[in-house]
């Protein structure tokens, strides 16, 4: 192989390494697995793990999902911060495993950086003084649940990582597998607020109907296992509505009964 093209050879293996390193960092950030992590990007657990070793350049499809779930910019996905200032102020140059800087463009300047990172490794005991994997999985239900209704709702949505993080500080842990197995019905209970106040929003039975219902059914039905209350959602949706179920009510009537339920246990009666 003539030397040039060795040298090209050797370049593209090390921006992809160097992409790599910058994806599996910002997914350890998030504490997601390969195969969790993957799946936003609309990938396999394999192809995940080709990425973050180099053997793969991630293609432009996978870099929008990831900027979308994460709220993350692509620059800053792949370079860095310190080489997008660079790269904006008209100079070029990215730094690679520390040693090696591979530099382009007419007026470069040379950046290299050593970035130590330190990493406090917790012992994470599932089931035992932490949550369970099943538990864990339910709470990464939840934040997914929360960041669809997000990107639904919001103007300025707040991705995975920012739930991720308000879940943590509420439990006051670092990272979600620490939450202690007493707090899981915390844990779940804030991302379960978190959902009803998007729900309560004006423009959630417009922009998210079917969600918005099933909120509204599981809320009144958990609301309404006592006899007596059951009995009184009966008789209230058959007078004002002349309905025999929820189901026969249009999302005016349901947000009704919903505000009734919710009078009901507010009060304390029946």
């Amino acid at each position: 192989m003539p030397r040039k093209a060795k040298a090209a050879s050797e370049m593209d293996t090390q921006i992809a390494r160097s992409i790599g390193a910058k994806i599996k960092g910002v997914r350890e950030d998030l504490d997601l697995s390969p195969k969790e992590f993957g799946a936003l990007g609309g990938i396999s657990q394999a192809q995940q793990y080709r990425i973050e070793s180099g053997e793969r350049v991630p293609d432009l499809l996978y870099l929008a999902k990831i900027k979308a779930a994460c709220n993350i910019s692509v620059d800053s996905l792949l370079l860095g911060d310190a080489v997008c200032s660079a790269f904006k102020s008209g100079r070029a140059a990215v730094t690679v495993n520390g040693n090696h800087n591979i530099v382009a463009g007419g007026n470069v300047q040379q950046i290299k950086t050593e970035r130590v990172v330190h990493r406090t490794v917790a012992d994470v005991k599932p089931g035992d003084e932490h949550i369970s994997d099943k538990e864990a999985a339910v709470l990464t239900g939840l934040v997914n649940d929360v960041v669809e209704l997000e990107a639904k709702l919001r103007k300025d949505p707040k991705g995975h990582r920012a739930v991720w993080g308000s879940l943590n500080s509420h439990c006051d842990v670092p990272k979600y597998r620490l939450i202690k197995s007493e707090d899981f019905g915390k844990a779940k209970l804030y991302l379960n607020q978190w959902l009803a106040r998007l729900n309560a929003m004006p423009s959630a039975s417009v922009k998210t109907p079917e969600t918005w219902r099933k909120s509204k059914y599981s809320y009144i039905k958990a609301n309404t296992k006592e006899p007596a209350r059951a009995q009184a959602l009966a008789e209230y949706i058959k007078r004002y509505f002349q309905a025999e179920s929820l189901a026969d009510l249009s999302d005016e009537e349901l947000g009704r009964a919903y505000q009734y339920v919710a009078g009901l246990k507010r009060r304390k009666t029946l």
